[in-house]
């Protein structure tokens, strides 16, 4: 019964989140051009080509009306868009399951050189830990769109040969992670970052193991730690890593580690 209660909690919580994001979002239509079919041609082709499940939300929308914000409303941020497309008909009452969202990070090498790209950065993991409790958000990246890692976007319409592996190896290491950290190793997945090594174990030259994390990148010499695990992170500093604890920003700041 006590799990019951909490996955209710848990059930009401996200549901009070859609709603709030939701009426946040609304204020992101203009009023005076949310319905004009050149603004819809204008969406259209910034998002590109949208096969798979993205053309087929649009498809099956009755008198959409479209907002977002950034470079494709000729705005002066050239780093992420937010592109937004809502039916009428679910603004009263209000129904968040059918608002598209679609968070597109530009990650190319010249832009990401830019002295302010950093901030960007942050600012859209940000806005997607939002916009996640939405149920047709997407965030995709310029760089994960070339290299096929999301077929609804893919350039040709089909995703590249190497994209299914790491979806596979990022929905095996989710399911053997801790809960608590699955909404991070969702948008870590959807950034196209490295798959990481779950149940980690520090070991020293003579392979006594010093200590544990639940998450790791070697190479990187990143890791994530549990609460319970909080006293291993002396350890593994004094490794030379970078440790972080499993707290509601770690999304962002195993991003900034990994990036560093």
């Amino acid at each position: 019964l006590r799990e019951s209660g909490a996955s209710e909690t848990a059930a009401s919580t996200a549901e009070r989140w859609r709603h709030v994001i939701f009426t946040a979002v609304l204020g992101l239509f203009d009023s005076q051009r949310m319905k004009d079919p050149a603004l819809r041609e204008q969406f259209e082709r910034s998002v590109g080509t949208v096969p798979g499940q993205i053309a087929e939300t649009l498809a099956d929308m009755d008198a959409p009306a479209f907002g977002g914000t950034s470079a494709w409303l000729d705005e002066s941020n050239a780093f992420e868009n937010l592109f937004l497309a809502l039916p009428l008909a679910a603004v009263e009452p209000p129904d968040p399951s059918r608002l598209l969202a679609v968070l597109h990070l530009r990650d190319d090498e010249p832009t990401t050189r830019h002295a302010n790209y950093r901030p960007a950065w942050n600012r859209t993991l940000r806005l997607f830990n939002l916009l996640q409790f939405l149920p047709e958000a997407w965030w995709i990246t310029h760089e994960g769109v070339q290299a096929g890692r999301y077929p609804e976007f893919a350039p040709t319409g089909e995703a590249q040969a190497d994209a299914t592996p790491d979806a596979d190896e990022w929905a095996t290491a989710t399911e053997l992670a801790a809960e608590p950290l699955h909404p991070a190793m969702r948008q870590w997945a959807i950034a196209g970052l490295p798959v990481p090594e779950v149940g980690f174990e520090l070991a020293d030259d003579k392979g006594e193991v010093l200590a544990e994390a639940e998450l790791a990148w070697p190479k990187e010499r990143v890791a994530v730690l549990l609460g319970e695990q909080a006293e291993n992170m002396a350890a593994f500093e004094q490794a030379g890593w970078r440790a972080e604890l499993a707290e509601d920003d770690v999304a962002e700041r195993v991003t900034n580690g990994l990036a560093a």
